[in-house]
Order: C-alpha cells, then sequence, then structure tokens
C-alpha cells in the first residue's frame, strides 16, 4: 500500500470513518486498488473553496 494511505488507513483516531472521499484529476486506477469507487451521484456534491486550495 502507499505509504501514506497505509499511515492513513492505520491510524486508529480514524479507524471508525465509515465514508472517505477523495479528489483526483488522473489515479482513479490507483486509488481504486485502496476501494475507492466513482461517486455514484456526482451532481450530489457540493464543495466551498478557500484560497484556492
Amino acid at each position: 500500500m502507499h505509504n501514506g494511505l497505509n499511515e492513513v488507513f492505520s491510524n486508529l483516531k480514524l479507524k471508525e470513518v465509515q465514508n472517505w472521499k477523495l479528489a483526483t484529476s488522473d489515479a482513479h486506477s490507483l486509488y481504486k486498488k485502496y476501494g475507492f469507487d466513482p461517486l455514484k451521484n456526482p451532481k450530489n456534491m457540493m464543495e466551498r473553496k478557500i484560497n484556492n486550495f
């Protein structure tokens, strides 16, 4: 597992997280290997950007 993902997923404080989301422009196949799938209803999602982050 990717070192950074391994650290996040093994963190005891985060073990109870039921719903993970991430954004990527080009690593869909990488994250698919770790159980991520495309959003079922992406039109229902919203975002608020602060300082272009």
